[in-house]
């Protein structure tokens, strides 16, 4: 099963909640399966970068990956 079948059939179970007569205010609130599953949408290209290039960095984090402490003493890496 590729990635895009996974997200269409995830998409397909995860439907936005119903709609409930009472007049309320603000946005209308998501689950949480249904919010990473936009987020995947939305960032597919870069999240199928990082499957599948072993090279490709969890994330942009670029500060905090030069030092590191090891044992309490300072490193750099």
């Amino acid at each position: 099963m590729n990635p895009e079948s996974i997200l269409i059939v995830e998409t397909a179970e995860n439907l936005p909640l119903p709609v409930i007569d009472e007049i309320k205010r603000g946005r209308k609130t998501k689950r949480f399966v249904r919010n990473l599953l936009d987020k995947l949408k939305e960032w597919k290209e870069s999240v199928m970068r990082f499957i599948d290039d072993p090279l490709v960095p969890f994330d942009n984090n670029q500060g905090g990956t030069r030092y590191s402490y090891d044992e309490g003493y300072l490193a750099l890496t």
